[in-house]
């Protein structure tokens, strides 16, 4: 009865620590994500500020994003 105890316990604390680095990667993904989006948002906006021409295709890069997402979201209801 003890073995079948040590072995339940033993059995949690190591889902516990899978779950807990599961739960740290996808953490630490999120975040670079994010970091990685704050970068392209920053760039983006300094080359808007500069040349007039990058704003126009930026706008239009914008502009076809919204329409594709528009399109995936009506392709998934």
């Amino acid at each position: 009865m003890a073995r079948v105890s040590l072995v339940r316990s033993v059995n949690g604390m190591w889902k516990y620590f899978k779950m807990r680095q599961q739960a740290k990667g996808f953490f630490k993904g999120m975040m670079t994500g994010l970091a990685v989006g704050a970068v392209v948002i920053a760039i983006g906006n300094r080359m808007m500020k500069g040349d007039h021409g990058t704003h126009r295709n930026c706008e239009r890069s914008k502009k076809d994003l919204g329409e594709l997402l528009k399109n995936l979201q009506e392709l998934f209801h």
